[in-house]
């Protein structure tokens, strides 16, 4: 038993509810993908283990995972050191999610006359949209997964890999 149990606002409680069905599962085959998702993965969890910035945001992300578990102090000015540490880790993953070099990151033409209006306040928040995301760390990551897996299929089919890797 449930400790919902005796409070009787379950479904099944209800005099009126429906009674229980089930509906024929669907047929579908697998998606098979054309390329090794292994081998994606692995391509990805080394590009980021390598990555000096990523070893900081998760070495600033642990120190704000501590906070969960912790006892704070009383004595006025240890907590508000504490705080500033906080703060500070916080400070630091902000500034290491976005990138030094904006991404070349534009709408579509078909987006264009959706985005680009004479709503001057949406145009403005798409625009900052935009640019928010053409300078995301975890975008341009990705960005590089997807070029992984474009690279993987080609290898797969024989055909030749593009010159540019990141």
């Amino acid at each position: 038993p449930d400790y919902y149990e005796y409070l009787k606002f379950r479904e099944k409680d209800n005099p009126n509810a429906l009674p229980y069905d089930e509906i024929d599962r669907a047929k579908y085959q697998l998606f098979q993908p054309g390329f090794s998702f292994e081998t994606v993965k692995n391509l990805a969890n080394a590009r980021i283990g390598n990555d000096s910035v990523f070893t900081l945001i998760k070495q600033a992300t642990n120190i704000l995972a501590k906070q969960d578990d912790k006892t704070y102090p009383l004595e006025i000015g240890q907590f508000r050191q504490e705080q500033k540490v906080t703060r500070d880790a916080v400070k630091r993953i902000e500034k290491l999610i976005k990138l030094d070099q904006a991404m070349n990151i534009s709408f579509l033409k078909q987006d264009e006359q959706r985005y680009v209006s004479e709503d001057s306040a949406k145009t403005e928040r798409y625009k900052n949209w935009l640019t928010n995301v053409s300078k995301d760390r975890y975008v341009d990551e990705a960005v590089k997964v997807i070029h992984d897996m474009v690279n993987q299929y080609n290898l797969a089919k024989g055909a030749a890999v593009p010159a540019k890797t990141f």
